[in-house]
């Protein structure tokens, strides 16, 4: 056994040695990074930076043609899922309302939807909002992205997608953002859009 262990070159063990302090050293680095990351810093991922949406538990989505009544109330305000019209609203920034059931097959087919009410706004301030979310929808390249009036809306600001909702009275462009990273074109019907 002794003049086995002799017969292994020296080089061999330095090389084995060093291959073992890398490997213990790379797992380490790999250990922190991921828990720097992932653990106690999520808001450095992008698509979870500023991220506070409410999951809205998903409701069937039947289509309901013009004048047939719907099957049952939308369980949010805007609906983020449910019954809707065969034909969805299109990407675009829009200056008029849309039709919710047009909007819940957009939903559908993994589109974001950024509601806004200017309510007690000045025109001048309501300008200034719609400007921003029309930036944003550039930014984007308008890929499934609709930006729509609600005057209905509670909040200043709603942002919905299929099962998701998260409102607010403030224009936070970070907010947005990581809603839109976190959930766009995620919806149950994949469509190329």
């Amino acid at each position: 056994m002794r003049e086995a262990v002799r017969s292994i070159p020296v080089w061999y063990w330095l090389v084995l040695i060093l291959a073992v302090v890398f490997g213990v050293l790379f797992c380490s680095f790999t250990i922190v990074v991921f828990r720097a990351l992932l653990i106690e810093a999520p808001s450095l991922l992008p698509e979870r930076a500023g991220l506070q949406a409410q999951r809205v538990p998903l409701q069937p989505p039947w289509h309901v043609r013009a004048g047939e009544s719907p099957p049952f109330e939308w369980n949010s305000d805007p609906p983020t899922s449910g019954w809707h019209d065969p034909v969805p609203a299109r990407a675009a920034v829009y200056r008029e309302p849309v039709p919710d059931a047009n909007l819940v097959h957009s939903l559908e087919h993994g589109y974001v939807i950024i509601s806004y009410n200017c309510g007690d706004l000045s025109q001048e301030e309501c300008d200034e909002l719609v400007r921003k979310l029309e930036d944003l929808f550039v930014r984007f390249g308008g890929f499934k992205l609709i930006v729509v009036p609600r005057p209905t809306l509670e909040s200043r600001i709603a942002l919905t997608a299929w099962g998701w909702i998260d409102k607010f009275d403030e224009y936070d462009e970070g907010r947005i953002v990581a809603f839109i990273n976190a959930r766009r074109d995620k919806g149950p019907e994949d469509t190329p859009e």
